[in-house]
């Protein structure tokens, strides 16, 4: 059973999420980071960090999908270590949007972290505990990307006519 903690951390993350759903209006592919937990990755026995360039795609975890939904939009990945690293790389000026994919603990922390710049929060489930070979729904990382980017549902990767501010 998960304490109410986890309920607060869950009620902040929802109430974030809607919160920058709202007031984000589209931002360029290049201005997009997708930041991933390290604990994402498993099943190969590699170690990826960065941009998750040595990943095989042997299909053990979701970095491969993550990878290709980042190429084929134009957005950048990076899976963190930890959180000084996911702070640091959440503060550069090139980041103005982030897709946030951890734990619901290190969700919270970062959403703190890079403030005021908007984060979506993805939780990942924990089918094996804390830590250990996580998963994400990618579909979700995708449907905030087609969003933020202005693009029509469907995958269509053609840059769109953006609109006054």
């Amino acid at each position: 059973m998960k304490g109410p903690s986890h309920f607060f951390r869950t009620v902040l993350i929802r109430w974030n999420n809607g919160w920058v759903r709202r007031r984000t209006r589209r931002v360029a592919a290049g201005e997009v980071l997708v930041l991933v937990a390290h604990c994402l990755q498993g099943g190969c026995g590699r170690t990826l960090g960065g941009d998750g360039c040595g990943c095989e795609r042997c299909g053990g975890c979701d970095i491969a999908a993550l990878r290709a939904i980042c190429e084929q939009y134009g957005v950048r990945l990076r899976i963190a270590a930890g959180g000084r690293e996911a702070a640091a790389v959440a503060r550069e000026a090139s980041v103005r949007a982030i897709v946030a994919v951890a734990c619901d603990r290190e969700l919270v922390a970062g959403l703190w972290a890079a403030f005021p710049k908007p984060v979506l929060a993805v939780p990942n489930s924990q089918p094996q505990g804390y830590c250990r070979r996580t998963r994400v729904e990618v579909q979700r990382v995708e449907e905030v990307l087609v969003r933020w980017l202005g693009l029509p549902a469907g995958g269509d990767t053609r840059t769109p006519t953006l609109r006054p501010a």
